[in-house]
């Protein structure tokens, strides 16, 4: 008769504190601490930290979900904001003023989009 505390558990989280190598995420939990990933190949050094990757926090987690959250609906707002302004120009008087006035709204939504995604990479590095 096995013990149930012997099974590992199939929805173990990955511990904050757990070597993955930098280029795949593989865990490198009981390899040597030098050596290269046998996943990728990648060269790592645990003591040196070189090539390694720690793993995310549910807080980091969290807020990656919500830049991407951000930047996803930015765009959908710059597309409703041509469409809107392309369905006004239709029925305006003078039909170039709601396109650009749509124009610049898209514009300024697509480069906060663009700035929250670059900001994202960079502190993420």
């Amino acid at each position: 008769m096995k013990d149930e505390q012997d099974e590992p558990e199939l929805d173990e989280e990955v511990e904050d504190d757990q070597p993955l190598c930098g280029k795949c995420g593989y865990s490198l939990t009981g390899l040597p601490r030098r050596g290269n990933c046998p996943e990728c190949g990648h060269p790592f050094d645990q003591m040196t930290g070189r090539g390694l990757k720690r793993a995310m926090t549910p807080e980091e987690r969290g807020d990656r979900v919500l830049r991407l959250a951000r930047i996803i609906g930015l765009v959908v707002f710059a597309m409703l904001a041509m469409v809107c302004g392309g369905l006004l120009s239709m029925i305006a008087v003078t039909p170039r003023k709601p396109l650009i006035l749509a124009g610049v709204v898209a514009s300024l939504c697509l480069v906060g989009a663009v700035a929250d995604y670059v900001m994202g990479r960079m502190n993420r590095d």
